[in-house]
């Protein structure tokens, strides 16, 4: 393997990144949650990825689109991916399909040549077919819900698609698996209340194959595309024989902001601020989640007897936080505060 994998060999282990390197995924939809979780892929270690999309980029991809680049304009997503992948690993085997996968395409895609499919895809036809088939062929599949028309980042769950809530294409789809007796179809999904886009904002004209155009923006297909890639990967090496995944973070759970540096502003934004430890574990998929205690950091820490802040961890502050200001405002009047002191 590699040296480029150290730092992921430290974590996961000789064996299993040689059951990445082994796995052969396939990706349908290469757009901003596809192509995020293939940039996962990759620099994981997949040996072989097949990549599905008859798209080309387009300027509105640039938004939030990882092969969206003024140097891809024009290009199909797939050998924009395939070149990146290059640059990123050039001994993974890319196949770059430029098709859409539908009723016409599907007979010429053999699915059991794959370990995992995911789907990206935003057409509810399309993706009721690929679970069918893949449901058929007995390939793994995980399904990514709907990433349009959503702020928070941090919504995102994987579940059955029996236990999805909110999230409307999941009602749809789970209504069609129902309809077509399709079960145990996991999904990536966001619990995020839908948000209407601005019509008087919206300058491309609908499509035949979609009424309105969606909203999006950088960072939520992109954490959607995150979830789905590393899924993926977790779910890769428990179908080679990992019974169990345990995860250790070597610090307590960050709780509450920091005015101080660390770019955190709402504590709202942190998980640990809202779920247990048990509830995180769940929601990203390890059987198990510790963290380093508080004590444990301030043993460990040196020079602890000239203060030690542990605010983000536990709210105490060692200084007074002014209620009417946000980080950087209170950042520079810390600044503020040093220079004078240091003439």
């Amino acid at each position: 393997m590699p040296d480029q994998y150290t730092r992921t060999r430290a974590q996961l282990g000789t064996h299993a990144l040689d059951v990445l390197r082994r796995a052969h995924v396939a990706v349908f939809g290469i757009g901003g949650v596809g192509g995020q979780a293939v940039e996962i892929l990759a620099r994981s270690g997949v040996g072989e990825l097949s990549l599905f999309d008859s798209d080309t980029v387009a300027l509105s991809n640039l938004n939030r689109q990882l092969v969206a680049l003024h140097s891809t304009l024009g290009q199909y997503k797939v050998d924009a991916m395939a070149a990146r992948i290059a640059d990123i690993d050039p001994t993974i085997i890319v196949h770059a399909n430029r098709m859409f996968y539908n009723a016409e395409t599907a007979p010429d895609v053999d699915l059991t040549q794959f370990d995992y499919v995911l789907d990206c895809i935003d057409t509810v036809s399309a993706k009721l077919l690929l679970i069918r088939c893949c449901k058929k062929d007995g390939v793994p599949i995980l399904c990514s819900m709907g990433a349009a028309n959503k702020l928070d980042p941090t919504a995102f769950r994987v579940a059955d698609i029996e236990k999805t809530t909110v999230d409307p294409l999941a009602k749809v789809i789970r209504l069609e698996c129902r309809k077509r007796r399709l079960s145990k179809v996991k999904v990536v999904f966001s619990e995020e209340q839908t948000l209407p886009p601005l019509q008087e904002e919206i300058e491309e004209a609908p499509t035949a194959a979609r009424r309105t155009v969606p909203a999006s923006n950088a960072f939520v297909p992109a954490a959607c595309g995150l979830v789905c890639g590393s899924e993926v990967v977790k779910d890769l090496l428990r179908k080679a024989g990992a019974k169990e995944i345990h995860m250790r973070v070597s610090a307590p759970p960050f709780v509450s902001e920091c005015y101080y540096g660390t770019d955190i502003d709402d504590k709202n934004k942190l998980i640990a601020n809202h779920h247990t430890i048990a509830e995180i574990a769940e929601i990203i998929g390890v059987d198990s989640l510790g963290y380093l205690s508080l004590s444990d950091v301030v043993k460990l820490a040196d020079h602890t007897e000239s203060g030690f802040c542990t605010a983000c961890f536990g709210g105490g502050y060692p200084t007074s936080i002014p209620q009417d200001s946000n980080k950087d405002r209170f950042e520079c009047k810390i600044s503020e505060r040093e220079k004078q002191e240091s003439v």
